[in-house]
């Protein structure tokens, strides 16, 4: 019984962290297409990330509510927020350590 609360736990986080990795792929690979678009184009190419992003959590959720007998659906989301923590940590280090002495 308890080892199946463990599957349960791990699964989430592995499908969350699924989903949050192609979002912070999809972050990285549209920031870097993008570098020439300026205007409505770049507004509309935003704004179809955000909804490919939005999709993506959802899916993350159906399938863990749907099969919750191997995802939990709470470290589910854990696991798709878990990748903009480690964003924003690392993006925070990486201005400490720049030199502003310029």
């Amino acid at each position: 019984m308890f080892a199946g609360t463990w599957r349960q736990l791990v699964g989430g986080l592995f499908i969350g962290e699924l989903g949050g990795a192609y979002v912070l792929l999809s972050l990285i690979g549209m920031g870097h297409r993008n570098d020439d678009m300026q205007g409505t184009a770049l507004f509309a190419s935003g704004m179809f990330g955000m909804f490919t992003r939005i999709i993506a959590l959802i899916i993350v959720m159906v399938v863990a509510e749907h099969w919750r007998t191997y995802f939990n659906p709470y470290t589910a989301l854990v696991g798709y927020l878990l990748g903009f923590v480690f964003v924003v940590a690392g993006l925070y280090g990486f201005a400490k350590s720049r030199d502003t002495d310029s």
